[in-house]
C-alpha cells in the first residue's frame, strides 16, 4: 500500500488533519509531526507502507495491508479511546531524541475480575 490508497479510504476522512505519523515502510520507521495532508504526502512519499498510525492526542487512524485469506486487503480503524483511570492505562515510552510517545491501553474486566488490555491508542502532542 502506498499513501494514495490511504486517501481513498472513509476512516481517513475522520483522521487528525495534523499529528504525529507513524509508519512501518519496507525499509525505514518514520515517527515525524505533520501539519497537513501535503506535508504527510511529502513524508510517506511513494514509499511501500506496511503498517501506518496517524494520530493526536484525541484519535488514532491505523492501516495496515493484510494477507490473511480471513481479512484480506487494507485494513483500517480509527481508535478514539477517551482517558479514563478506570479503565485505561498510560505507557510512556521515552524515545532516542528525548520525546514522549503514550500508549493509551484500554482495558477490559472479564466475569472473574481478571484485567486484559482489549484496544490502544497511540498519543503525542498534535499540531
Amino acid at each position: 500500500m502506498v499513501f494514495d490508497d490511504i486517501l481513498k479510504i472513509e476512516e481517513y476522512k475522520k483522521a487528525p488533519k495534523c499529528g504525529n505519523v507513524l509508519a512501518y515502510l519496507r525499509k525505514e520507521v518514520v515517527l515525524e509531526k505533520y501539519n497537513s495532508e501535503d506535508e504527510l504526502k511529502s513524508i510517506l512519499g511513494n514509499s511501500e507502507i506496511l503498517e501506518l498510525h496517524l494520530f493526536d492526542n484525541d484519535k488514532e487512524l491505523r492501516c495496515l495491508m493484510s494477507e490473511s485469506k480471513r481479512f484480506p486487503g487494507l485494513i483500517a480503524y480509527l481508535e478514539d479511546i477517551k482517558e479514563d483511570p478506570d479503565n485505561t492505562y498510560k505507557e510512556d515510552c521515552f524515545l532516542d531524541n528525548g520525546d514522549k510517545l503514550t500508549v493509551l491501553n484500554h482495558i477490559v474486566f472479564d466475569e472473574s475480575g481478571m484485567a486484559s488490555i482489549d484496544s490502544y491508542r497511540l498519543t503525542k502532542g498534535g499540531c
